[in-house]
């Protein structure tokens, strides 16, 4: 080993001296990175890992649990507020009286003939209980206004243990508190 050599491998480590082709120096790797390194995970990384992923799962299903119980609850006020404007448009633009009856959870705006024929129909979740009695009807009459006589203009609904109380105006629009 020459002179140069031994000084360019004092000042670097990681040249080491090696004859090329052309017997000049060549930079190798250091002998640390030429050692097999272990491969592979420990079973106490894998068990904390499992557990992570577990907690975080467990998070995420309960989060969005809520979630589509929150949406539930504003598709059953929406789709009633639905209806019972679709009910008021409907009478006024058929020039006939309609009638919104409910029927357990079923809401649907039907004729006033001997044979009912229904205009349209929802449903809501069985979880959505409310104060308008099944069986009970709102009148709509042909200039698109309700007629209270039947039913009271305010009723209450609870879903999923909130409760909502719905105000109904003459010409079909609910408001929701």
């Amino acid at each position: 080993m020459g002179i140069v050599a031994k000084l360019s491998s004092r000042s670097n480590p990681s040249l080491i001296p090696h004859k090329g082709v052309f017997g000049g120096m060549k930079a190798r790797l250091p002998y640390i990175c030429l050692m097999r390194l272990p491969r592979g995970f420990t079973v106490p990384e894998v068990l904390m890992s499992t557990v992570i992923v577990g907690v975080l799962a467990t998070i995420t299903v309960m989060g969005s649990n809520q979630l589509i119980q929150g949406q539930e609850a504003k598709a059953a006020i929406s789709s009633i507020r639905q209806i019972i404007w679709q009910g008021a448009s409907a009478a006024a633009s058929r020039g006939q009286t309609l009638e919104l009856v409910r029927t357990n959870n079923v809401w649907s705006v039907r004729t006033r003939d001997v044979n009912p024929v229904v205009v349209r129909q929802v449903t809501v979740p069985a979880s959505f209980s409310t104060t308008f009695p099944s069986g009970a009807t709102y009148r709509f009459l042909p200039p698109g206004r309700l007629d209270f006589n039947s039913v009271a203009s305010s009723f209450t609904a609870s879903i999923r243990g909130t409760t909502y109380t719905f105000t109904v105006s003459q010409i079909g629009e609910v408001n929701v508190q």
